[in-house]
């Protein structure tokens, strides 16, 4: 009975602490996800179910994903090599500062609470109008794609508050280096007609190496046809040689053939 009371106590002082201090949790994830707790300076492997708190970094390695399940339906996911700090003031929205990667939110309840939730970046924050955004983001841009409601993009990094809505169906690319950006396109660019090219190439090798191994059966197809021809011929002597076998029309010329029977039936010399 007594460890029953201690179990049950260190329930629901975990319960309690969770409910102060915690935003959401680890619901799911693939590959290497770690969390940083607030005002820690070590990594610790995320684990399912794993309560996530003002302040906490949470960053993905290569190919891997992370869902975080925030409080009032609101869910969070990240993408690759992406790194996020989660917080949620009593006085104000709750913000999700991503510092580099990709980030896509779905808030389920939106009603009554204006401006609730924001995804804030290097270069410009998201507020939320509607439910379903996803938002890439890196030093000098953010890439900001509506999917359902609206998003207002804000932005003061210029020096000039600039403000922008995002609607369902489009597509935003803010900057703050309209020269370092086109230079990282015009890379990108490069980038994707190289590989294009290298995949035509193997494309190229692949066929032709298709083709040489199609060629070479076929010489060895034709080498066993003229082995075969060969040998069904008897030899007559004095360089005398002669085979006899059915008459195979598709070996003939059908043109020549079809007009003699013609000729041949018009002259009633078909019997």
């Amino acid at each position: 009975m007594k460890t029953q009371n201690i179990l049950l106590s260190v329930l629901l002082l975990s319960a309690l602490l969770f409910a102060q201090g915690s935003v959401g949790k680890i619901a799911f994830f693939i590959g290497d996800v770690s969390l940083q707790k607030a005002g820690a300076s070590e990594w610790g492997a995320a684990k399912i179910n794993q309560p996530v708190g003002q302040g906490d970094v949470i960053k993905t390695g290569k190919s891997s994903r992370c869902e975080v399940a925030l409080t009032d339906d609101r869910v969070l996911r990240l993408s690759e090599s992406t790194n996020v700090t989660v917080t949620s003031p009593e006085n104000g929205p709750a913000t999700i500062k991503a510092k580099t990667g990709s980030v896509w939110t779905n808030v389920k309840k939106i009603a009554g609470r204006k401006n609730s939730f924001e995804v804030a970046t290097p270069v410009a924050s998201a507020a939320i109008r509607g439910t379903v955004f996803s938002i890439d983001c890196d030093p000098i841009k953010a890439n900001c794609l509506v999917f359902k409601g609206s998003v207002s993009m804000k932005s003061d990094k210029s020096g000039k508050l600039v403000e922008t809505e995002v609607k369902a169906g489009e597509q935003m690319i803010l900057t703050t280096n309209l020269d370092k950006y086109m230079e990282e396109a015009e890379a990108e660019f490069k980038n994707y007609a190289e590989e294009s090219e290298a995949e035509f190439e193997k494309f190229q090798q692949e066929q032709e190496q298709q083709m040489n191994e199609f060629e070479a059966s076929q010489n060895e197809e034709l080498a066993k046809m003229l082995d075969e021809e060969r040998k069904a011929f008897q030899d007559m002597g004095n360089g005398v040689a002669v085979v006899k076998r059915p008459i195979d029309e598709k070996k003939v010329n059908k043109e020549w053939l079809d007009w003699n029977k013609k000729r041949d039936k018009e002259l009633g010399w078909d019997k």
